[in-house]
């Protein structure tokens, strides 16, 4: 199953819901939230969670990184 880029869209940026895109043989959905060309979050969806659950991390995620410039990356591995 491909990738399907339809991102909701604001004034202020975008988030992407990407419906179980492989990478690395994993095989899960992801949620991203950028505002301009910065990221702001980036969750992997868990075993076992809820649609409304990941959402409800990306919020999180999202108010996070907005008051104390913490960013979330479940996407990319860790740089050494």
């Amino acid at each position: 199953m491909g990738m399907q880029r339809k991102p909701f869209v604001n004034e202020s940026g975008r988030i992407w819901v990407l419906d179980r895109h492989r990478l690395r043989g994993a095989r899960r959905s992801r949620a991203i939230a950028e505002e301009g060309r910065q990221t702001r979050a980036m969750l992997r969806r868990r075993k076992d969670e809820s649609f409304k659950q990941l959402l409800a991390r990306l919020d999180l995620a999202i108010a996070n990184a907005t008051i104390n410039d913490v960013y979330v990356d479940e996407v990319n591995p860790p740089r050494s």
